[in-house]
């Protein structure tokens, strides 16, 4: 994977016929760590399902270098306690292109759960990511910071070449904060894939990040360029 950017040119993102921030003019690339911060409601998030391809924008265009393959890490999966859903489940859903990766069709592919080769690729990623041996755990039942690791794996294992994580932090405790941090860091550094955080608060990053993009409560962008 040679290095993965995008580029914005007079991009105005909003649902509908409603702006929410914008025009925007700026560079990404991949690296290291890249940071969007502001306060809820300045569009943030609407800018990450602009980027994903789930929501149109309302003018401009997102240019990317390369074909874009990206996968989105959601705050949480809204499942039960009950739900019947290992971690394993969840780490090889990322062998399917869904919606929430920006198209339900991108290299659609079937599911290889009785291959050892496969088990021994997720049981890897796992190791990766902090939850070694933690394959047959039911989900839901992982604390906050467990459950995005995992989530973090499923990105991982699809060989997605840029990868959002929408605020990571919501739902981790203090301690988990400190481990969690450093590994997203550590993946972002040492990864060919671009790697976005969507954040209102980037006090738990750990080392300086590749640039931050900081929106305003009026939607203006500013990009801050660290390394």
């Amino acid at each position: 994977m040679s290095n993965v950017e995008f580029r914005l040119k007079n991009l105005q993102i909003g649902h509908g016929d409603h702006t929410v921030a914008g025009p925007w003019n700026f560079k990404v690339s991949s690296g290291g760590l890249n940071v969007m911060r502001g306060p809820n409601g300045c569009g943030k998030s609407t800018f990450a399902r602009t980027l994903l391809r789930l929501i149109p924008s309302i003018s401009g265009t997102i240019d990317w270098n390369i074909t874009p393959h990206c996968r989105w890490v959601p705050q949480q999966l809204p499942l039960t306690e009950d739900y019947p859903v290992s971690v394993r489940d969840i780490v090889e859903l990322g062998l399917w292109e869904t919606p929430d990766s920006g198209s339900p069709l991108w290299g659609l592919r079937p599911r290889l759960t009785g291959n050892k080769s496969m088990k021994n690729t997720v049981s890897g990623m796992l190791e990766r990511v902090g939850l070694g041996g933690m394959e047959n755990r039911r989900f839901a039942r992982l604390s906050g910071g467990e459950q995005r690791r995992a989530l973090i794996a499923r990105s991982l294992i699809s060989d997605s070449n840029c990868i959002v994580l929408d605020e990571p932090m919501n739902g981790v405790d203090q301690e988990g904060k400190g481990s969690l941090g450093k590994l997203i860091t550590t993946l972002a550094e040492n990864s060919e894939a671009l790697f976005l955080v969507i954040t209102h608060d980037s006090s738990w990053i750990p080392a300086k990040p590749r640039c931050y993009l900081d929106i305003s409560a009026t939607g203006s962008v500013t990009l801050e360029k660290t390394t």
